[in-house]
C-alpha cells in the first residue's frame, strides 16, 4: 500500500489565524439573536477563510483582498496602470513626433519613452479603459465548468466573480486623478439559493476597496455619463477589451460580454467623433493592421504583470515548493506498467493537499515515445518497463501558477542512451539559467538555448560537429541569430521556445514582446527539450522514441537569477536515488 506524505496542520498555525482574524471593527460578524452570522460573499474572504489568508504580520491579516495581496496593492496596480496608458497615449497623439519616431519609441520600455521627445499637451486627453471579467462557461445543461477569472481583471480587481466589468476613467483637469468603478451582479436570493453567495454591489468596497460600485445594468449609463462629465474641449479615447480576439484566439477564458459590447458599440455610435476616439479603429504605431494589441485595454495590464511584487513572488515561490514536493511523490509511485492517469491523481491529490486550489493547466505525463508529442495530455497510457516519463505539470496556489518538467526513467535507471540525452539536455538548460540576469531577452536565450543544444548534440555525433562549427562560431556572442538553415536542423529536435512569462497564468501576459528585455522581479520559465521521433531514420537506432524536457521557473534578481523551483531535483543521480527509495 503506497503510504501518502499527508502535511497535517500545526496547531501554531491554527492559533495565529484565528489571533489575526480579527473582525469587531468592520461589522463582518452579524448578530441574530443570540447567534452570530458571518457575512458570506461570492468568493473567499479573510473573515469566511481565515485559514486561507494567513500572514506572519497580524497588522496585514485584514487588509487582504485575495491571500497574500492587499487593498494598497491592488490599488498600487491600477495607478501603474494608467501611467502606462497615459505614457502610450502621449506617445501616440504626440505631434512633435514623426510616424518613424513613434514606431521607433513604441518598441521601447516604457521606462525610456519619458525620456523621449513627447507632446506634453496630450496628457490632457481623457480616457475610459473597459476591462471584462470572464463569463461562466458550460461542460453540460445547467453544468458550469470551474470559474477561471480573466486574469487581467483579476490582476486589476481582486474581484473573482463572473459577468463584471472594470471602468477606469480620467474625466476631470487633474491629471494625476482617475476613477475606478466596478460593475457587478446584484444580489438575487433565488439564485444565490442554486450557486451559493454574490458579493453585489454593496459589498465592493469592503471586499476590493473600490469605491464605486454599480449594477451591471447601469454599465451603459454610467459610459455616457463620463461624456458628460469631461470637459468639452478635451478628447475622450475609448480603449475596449479584445474579445473577441480572446475568444477565436484560444488566448484565454471567454470574456465576450454581449451587453456590454453592445453598450459600447452604442455608445462609439451616438458619441461625437470629434470627441470620442476609437482606439479600437486606430492603426498601430508601426503602420500594421487596425486595432493592434498595443490600442487596447490588455496590453498595459501585462505590461504590469510582467514585474512581480515581493507578495507575488512568495505566492509563486509557495506554488513551487508544493509542485516539487508533489513531483517527488509522483516519481515514487513510478513503476514499471503503471498507467499515467494514476501519476496524474497521485500529482493532483498531492497538490490539493498541500494547499492548491487546483492545478495550473492540464498536465502532460507522457510515457516513452509520447514524450516526443510535445503537448500530449491524453495521460490514458500504460508506461512499460525501459521507458523515460515526461512530466510537465504544475500547480495554482491563490491565483499564481507554477510550471515544471521533469523527466524520469519509469523502471529507476537510466539507459546509456538516455542518459546522454538527458545530459546534454540538464547541460543546456543549466547553461541557459546561468545567463539569466536583468538586460537579456527570452529572444536572446532562444537564440543560447539552440547554439548550446547544437553544441551537445554534435558531441553525440546527432549533428555534424564540422557543420555545426561552420555555424556557430567561439567568436561571436551567443546571443546572435542562428543562420536558418541550420536552425531548421536543430528544430527538428526542438521545436519549442526556450520559456515564457509566468504568473497568473500559465502562458503569462502573451501581448509582452519576447524581445523586451528581462527586468528584475519578472518570472519566467526556462525549459530546453530534446526529441527523436521513433521515425526519425536520421538518428540512430538507439535514441530513437526519446523525448525529454527539463524545466524551472526562474525569477530575474537585480544580479542575475533564482530559481523558484529548486527544491525539485533534476540531477541524474538524484532522481536515481528517489526512485529507488520506495
Amino acid at each position: 500500500m503506497l503510504k501518502n506524505n499527508i502535511i497535517r496542520p500545526k496547531k501554531t498555525y491554527i492559533t495565529s489565524v484565528l489571533k489575526y482574524s480579527s473582525f469587531k471593527n468592520d461589522n463582518s460578524i452579524k448578530t441574530c439573536g443570540n447567534k452570530q452570522s458571518i457575512q458570506e460573499l461570492g468568493q473567499p474572504t479573510y473573515w469566511t477563510h481565515p485559514h486561507l489568508f494567513y500572514t506572519p504580520n497580524p497588522a496585514n491579516f485584514n487588509k487582504q483582498v485575495t491571500p497574500g495581496i492587499s487593498k494598497q496593492e491592488f490599488a498600487q496596480r491600477r495607478f501603474n496602470y494608467v501611467t502606462n496608458l497615459t505614457n502610450y497615449q502621449m506617445l501616440y497623439f504626440s505631434n512633435k513626433l514623426s510616424s518613424s519616431q513613434k514606431s521607433a519609441f513604441g518598441q521601447m520600455p516604457l521606462n525610456q519613452w519619458v525620456k523621449n521627445g513627447f507632446d506634453l499637451s496630450t496628457i490632457d486627453h481623457n480616457f475610459i479603459a473597459v476591462i471584462p471579467s470572464s463569463m461562466t462557461s458550460f461542460m453540460a445543461p445547467d453544468v458550469p465548468h470551474i470559474f477561471k477569472q480573466n486574469s487581467d481583471f483579476m490582476y486589476m480587481t481582486g474581484f473573482n466573480e463572473p459577468e463584471s466589468v472594470l471602468v477606469i476613467s480620467r474625466t476631470g483637469t487633474d491629471r494625476n486623478s482617475f476613477k475606478t468603478a466596478l460593475f457587478v451582479k446584484e444580489k438575487n436570493a433565488k439564485k444565490e439559493l442554486w450557486d451559493g453567495p454574490c458579493t453585489g454591489p454593496e459589498n465592493i468596497e469592503k471586499l476590493c476597496g473600490i469605491e464605486y460600485a454599480y449594477p451591471i445594468q447601469d454599465f451603459k449609463q454610467y459610459i455616457f455619463s463620463l461624456v458628460k462629465e469631461s470637459s468639452i474641449n478635451k478628447k475622450i479615447s475609448l480603449w475596449r477589451y479584445p474579445t473577441e480576439h480572446v475568444v477565436k484566439q484560444e488566448s484565454g477564458p471567454n470574456v465576450f460580454n454581449e451587453c456590454v459590447e453592445s453598450a459600447l458599440d452604442c455608445f462609439v455610435q451616438e458619441c461625437d467623433s470629434n470627441r470620442l476616439i476609437d482606439m479600437d479603429a486606430q492603426e498601430s504605431l508601426d503602420g500594421s493592421a487596425a486595432a493592434s494589441y498595443f490600442n487596447t485595454s490588455r496590453y498595459f495590464v501585462q505590461l504590469c504583470r510582467v514585474n512581480k511584487s515581493q507578495n507575488e513572488l512568495e505566492l509563486m515561490k509557495k506554488a513551487c515548493d508544493i509542485s516539487s514536493e508533489a513531483f517527488i511523490n509522483s516519481m515514487k509511485v513510478s513503476h514499471p506498467f503503471i498507467n499515467e492517469h494514476l501519476i496524474y491523481s497521485k500529482f493532483d491529490f498531492d497538490c490539493k493537499i498541500r494547499g492548491a486550489s487546483y492545478l495550473g493547466y492540464i498536465p502532460v505525463i507522457a510515457g516513452g515515445s509520447r514524450a516526443t508529442t510535445l503537448h500530449y495530455i491524453r495521460n490514458n497510457q500504460i508506461i512499460k518497463n525501459g521507458e523515460l516519463v515526461l512530466m510537465d505539470a504544475g500547480c495554482q496556489f491563490n491565483e499564481y501558477v507554477s510550471d515544471i518538467t521533469r523527466t524520469w526513467p519509469v523502471n529507476g535507471k537510466f539507459t546509456k542512451e538516455q542518459k546522454e540525452l538527458y545530459q546534454a539536455c540538464l547541460n543546456v538548460q543549466k547553461h541557459c539559467i546561468d545567463n539569466c540576469a536583468p538586460g537579456i531577452s527570452i529572444q536572446k536565450l532562444y537564440y543560447m538555448m539552440m547554439r548550446k543544444l547544437g553544441d551537445e548534440l554534435s558531441q553525440l555525433g546527432l549533428i555534424d560537429r564540422v557543420e555545426h562549427e561552420s555555424y556557430v562560431r567561439p567568436s561571436e556572442p551567443e546571443t546572435n541569430p542562428i543562420a536558418f538553415n541550420y536552425l531548421r536542423k536543430l528544430t527538428n529536435f526542438c521545436a519549442h521556445d526556450v520559456g515564457h512569462y509566468l504568473g497568473l497564468d500559465v502562458h503569462d501576459c502573451p501581448e509582452v514582446s519576447k524581445h523586451n528585455d528581462l527586468e528584475p522581479n519578472t518570472v519566467i520559465t526556462i525549459e530546453p527539450g530534446i526529441y527523436i521521433r521513433p521515425d526519425d531514420e536520421s538518428v540512430p537506432l538507439k535514441y530513437r522514441g526519446i523525448g525529454i524536457r527539463i524545466e524551472d521557473d526562474i525569477v530575474i534578481t537585480d544580479n542575475g537569477c533564482e530559481v523558484l523551483s529548486n527544491n525539485c531535483p533534476k540531477e541524474v543521480d538524484e532522481l536515481e536515488r528517489i526512485l529507488n527509495s520506495q
